[in-house]
């Protein structure tokens, strides 16, 4: 150690107490994430004078330390954590848009590109965290997006709708909400479509070029090019485009016109009515201009949308564009072709949408028969596209085989006809001869006759069938063709021995088929009876034609095979 002391200089000395560089950068990290971690610990505490104060303090810190260090996405996520739930803490709609306001205005303290990322870092954290409101939080959080993108328009419009700053945005939204392999939730997607363009045209008034509005609609062109969620098509379709083409001029001119031709009861159609140009000789006192309103109240007070202007060329071939990309599919390329047909219409100067003439089927037909066959019959050919084929004449040359041709006269024409009906007359008594010739019926032998109410009947005797002669045998069966007896048995025993299986491989040798249960069907006791037969025997031996304590008579049909001793109808 004393060698070391006596080695090491006075400037060697001064170096090792001095830190370096990285040292110092880290000390100073260290020191800003504690900043973050302690502010967000107050902004998500349940006192409000604490969490108003560290707002106020919030701002003058992001302008500070914008200047001197720029934030990074991490910076701002752990500040967005003590924000979402300082929101989450408020309570009464006053004070929640009070604090919505607050926060959403920080956003101003920071640089283009800083604001931007502190509004990219916030949609991050209400994406993660939206599966975690209740019922009774969520209208204050969907009213906390509307002012988050209001301010975003805000910020955009305070660089002169430039484009880089546009591109940046739509970037931003791109990698956010609208970025279609992510998982978003749903609710919080369709609240941020229905509220995109109004929030716009409040922020713009009328003044965004019409340019612009092609590259902010392109995050919402390829949101609905890539999903295959119904939903989500629909709403993008009704609340972006729809929405545009109905508040263009061609849009607003239809509407009012609509207005007045339901007014007069819908008389005729809707081209019939014709625009008039009344102009405004009452000379009524201006009204004092307002405060613009973004948010609408009670007590009459309304918001004003300004219209918002854009190309329909421009938008009709963004729509195309991205048609027959590899991630579309059936439902969004259905979608956008019909989009762009519509914008490409609106370009033409015809409104594509409104009151529109559908084709009705006419009930007038005739009921005549043959009017209605003849229609079918029309419809069948028109369907199949049956052609009328004309009947080939007969040739006047005939082809042998040597390639010869000759020509057939009248004479030979009728004789070959002729020939023909003589073959032809051959074939059919060939077909018509029975292979063996009809039996004789023999004469029926009249056993009885007797009268019935129902007739005279006749009883004969069954025809007596002649035993059928057994075909006679081409080759007879000779002594050396029957087989030895004995080698047939002595083969049977070895294919038995063969096929068997030894009684210990059996699960069950015992187990043998059910045998088959016999029917025995006596057929000796069934009579047939004539009602004047019935009446006689009904006179010569009465009976009682129901008695409940009498024994069941024998079964006709069956007869038991064995005899119960024990009656199962006598009452013990």
């Amino acid at each position: 150690m004393a060698v070391l002391e006596t080695s090491m200089t006075p400037k060697t000395r001064e170096n090792a107490k001095k830190p370096s560089k990285n040292n110092k950068k880290q000390a100073k990290k260290v020191l800003l994430v504690a900043q973050e971690l302690k502010l967000a610990r107050v902004l998500a505490g349940n006192n409000k004078t604490a969490r108003d104060r560290a707002l106020k303090s919030l701002r003058k810190w992001f302008q500070n330390r914008s200047s001197a260090i720029p934030f990074t996405e991490d910076d701002f996520l752990r500040l967005w954590k003590g924000l979402f739930y300082s929101m989450w803490m408020s309570d009464k709609p006053l004070v929640q848009e009070e604090c919505a306001e607050n926060i959403a205005s920080l956003i101003h303290a920071l640089p283009v590109e800083g604001a931007l990322l502190f509004y990219k870092c916030g949609m991050t954290i209400l994406m993660n965290e939206w599966f975690g409101i209740d019922q009774l939080r969520l209208d204050k959080f969907l009213m906390f997006v509307r002012r988050l993108l209001r301010q975003a328009f805000l910020v955009l419009k305070n660089q002169n709708w430039g484009r880089d700053s546009a591109q940046t945005f739509t970037k931003t939204l791109s990698e956010t909400i609208l970025d279609p392999p992510r998982h978003k939730p749903m609710g919080l997607l369709m609240h941020f479509i229905e509220i995109y363009l109004e929030e716009l045209s409040k922020v713009s008034e009328g003044q965004l070029p019409p340019q612009l509005m092609t590259e902010l609609l392109a995050p919402f062109v390829r949101q609905l090019s890539f999903s295959d969620d119904a939903r989500v098509i629909d709403h993008i379709r009704k609340h972006i485009f729809i929405y545009l083409i109905r508040q263009s001029d061609l849009g607003l001119e239809y509407d009012e016109k609509y207005k007045a031709w339901r007014a007069l009861r819908f008389p005729g159609t809707i081209d019939a009515m014709q625009k008039i140009e009344v102009s405004d000789d009452e000379g009524g006192e201006e009204e004092p201009p307002q405060d613009k309103v973004f948010d609408p109240r009670a007590g009459k007070v309304n918001v004003d949308l300004p219209q918002l202007k854009f190309h329909p060329r421009a938008v009709s071939k963004a729509l195309l564009e991205c048609r027959f990309s590899k991630e579309t599919n059936s439902k969004s390329r259905k979608c956008l072709t019909e989009l762009a047909e519509h914008f490409r219409k609106l370009a033409s100067g015809t409104y594509p949408l409104g009151v529109k003439k559908v084709k009705l089927a006419s009930d007038d037909y005739d009921t005549n028969i043959r009017k209605a066959v003849n229609r079918l019959v029309k419809f069948d050919k028109k369907i199949k596209g049956t052609k009328n084929r004309k009947r080939k004449l007969q040739s006047d040359t005939i082809e042998l085989r040597g390639g010869k041709k000759i020509k057939i006269d009248e004479k030979l024409r009728e004789k070959f006809q002729d020939d023909l009906v003589r073959v032809m007359k051959k074939k059919r008594k060939l077909v018509d001869k029975p292979e063996s010739p009809p039996e004789k019926q023999s004469k029926l032998q009249v056993e009885s006759i007797f009268k019935r109410n129902s007739g005279t009947w006749l009883v004969t005797k069954p025809p007596q069938e002649e035993a059928q002669k057994a075909p006679q045998e081409l080759f007879p069966k000779n002594k050396w063709d029957e087989s030895n007896h004995a080698t047939e048995e002595v083969e049977k025993s070895l294919k038995s021995k063969r096929l068997s299986l030894p009684t210990k491989l059996i699960k069950n040798p015992f187990a043998n088929s059910t045998p088959v249960k016999k029917v025995k069907i006596n057929t000796k006791l069934n009579r047939s009876q004539d009602v004047q037969e019935h009446h006689a025997q009904i006179l010569s031996s009465p009976q009682i034609p129901y008695d409940a304590n009498k024994k069941p008579a024998k079964p006709l049909l069956k007869t038991p095979t064995l005899k119960s001793p024990i009656d199962p109808f006598y009452a013990l």
